[in-house]
């Protein structure tokens, strides 16, 4: 097996980071309004939560709910039982306009009422962030992360740069039926914090070619500032590196096998993963600080990995067609 060692940056953007307060209000819905919606919070189309005729059959689509809970007494409950038709709730917070957030929310999701729950979310609910200068529409952050959690429950997780020109911006979810499938969703916990303490980006890097392996070891390396190393080797901050499979399933969990003054490596046995695509998530928290940060990247396991007319060797030379290049070899 040919194992280049040419270091390539995966598409893996990582920022250790501070963050502030929580700009949304009555996050968890826990306050509700007169109306018996959450305080806070609109929904659009209204007829979505007072009257659903026309949209779903049966109960409202939105629904304040005590039956399934990340944290707190309360949830919102969206239910659909007949495909088609979708609703928004949202709310106004007070970002910074050419300010760095990040926007999270937790979700849990059934495809129907006797199915158990399902992970990744199929339909896919979604979250976004927009913007609007005096009343006119700019543009939206409408990409975002899925992070499994606990019985059923997964974090929608998205960062976004606040436009110089906008006035106004609204953080909004939704839950839409592909037009097939009824869809029935809980969410719970959002927020929107400012990155206050943005420290110099790094990147998870490999050690094969294309991030692809037919076996044999393989190498994580993850770039961090060095007070972030320090934390780590002060014990009072921790990191691992999670390669999870298609389904979002955690195949293997790593520890760093060693911590370099600007990076933490993570190795394991590329053999021992069956052949497919897998996602790589490096999860750092620091208990002091409260800084915390998700990466994402991806890795390939193949069969057999194809012949390769050019690579670097272990004493860094270009081999081309078997032969070092000059001048390079």
């Amino acid at each position: 097996m040919k194992s280049p060692l040419i270091l390539l940056v995966l598409s893996c953007t990582v920022v250790l980071a501070q963050v502030g307060v929580n700009l949304v209000r009555n996050p968890g819905f826990e306050e509700i309004a007169e109306n018996g919606f959450p305080a806070e919070w609109h929904i659009s189309p209204w007829v979505a939560y007072e009257n659903s005729a026309g949209m779903s059959a049966g109960a409202p689509l939105f629904q304040v709910s005590t039956q399934s809970i990340f944290e707190g007494t309360r949830s919102l409950h969206y239910s659909n039982q007949t495909p088609g038709g979708k609703a928004v709730v949202s709310q106004n917070i007070p970002a910074r306009p050419g300010k760095t957030y990040e926007f999270s929310i937790c979700v849990r999701q059934v495809n129907q009422p006797d199915a158990p729950t399902t992970w990744p979310l199929k339909p896919r609910p979604g979250f976004f962030l927009e913007y609007h200068a005096n009343g006119r529409y700019l543009t939206g952050k409408y990409d975002f992360e899925t992070v499994q959690l606990e019985n059923g429950w997964g974090r929608l997780i998205g960062r976004a740069v606040i436009p110089e020109e906008a006035t106004e911006t609204t953080i909004a979810f939704r839950a839409q039926p592909d037009g097939t499938t009824a869809a029935e969703f809980w969410f719970d916990s959002c927020a929107v914090v400012e990155i206050l303490d943005e420290t110099l980006p790094a990147h998870c890097i490999t050690d094969q070619y294309r991030d692809m392996a037919d076996g044999g070891q393989v190498t994580i390396l993850q770039r961090m500032t060095r007070d972030a190393v320090m934390q780590l080797q002060a014990g009072r901050a921790t990191i691992r590196m999670e390669i999870l499979d298609a389904g979002g399933n955690i195949a293997l969990s790593l520890v760093p096998a060693a911590l370099r003054p600007t990076e933490a490596a993570f190795t394991f046995d590329a053999g021992v993963l069956s052949s497919g695509t897998y996602a790589l998530r490096g999860l750092y928290a620091n208990a002091e600080s409260g800084a915390s940060q998700t990466s994402f990247g991806t890795f390939t396991k193949v069969e057999k990995l194809p012949e390769f007319r050019t690579y670097v060797d272990e004493h860094r030379r270009l081999i081309v067609d078997g032969k070092p290049f000059f001048p390079l070899g």
